[in-house]
């Protein structure tokens, strides 16, 4: 596993933005793109702000190679990666038997 960059994480959540529902991007829109951009910009700033603090961590795992690199996929959390809180209530293989 590894934690995710407070700039991979601005880059995630602004392409979420950008690629929401209409009705959700109706409230970023101006009459210029460069200020929708940075109104998505900003918008992802403060989340990963919130997100990715003293408090909080966002980790992701690793990419899992199969037969060859262009065959790569996310891992697994309790599959190809530990469990990164293993025995707890709402622990991630909890999820996964769950889902």
């Amino acid at each position: 596993m590894h934690r995710l960059t407070r700039d991979q994480l601005t880059t995630n959540i602004t392409v979420a933005i950008k690629t929401a529902p209409n009705a959700v991007q109706a409230k970023l829109r101006s009459k210029l793109a460069t200020d929708r951009d940075e109104g998505a910009r900003r918008l992802a700033e403060v989340i990963a702000t919130e997100l990715d603090s003293r408090t909080h961590m966002v980790i992701a795992t690793e990419m899992v190679v199969i037969d060859r690199p262009c065959d790569a996929r996310p891992g697994v959390w309790g599959i190809d990666e530990p469990d990164p809180c293993p025995g707890q209530a709402g622990s991630i293989r909890e999820q996964i038997k769950n889902a």
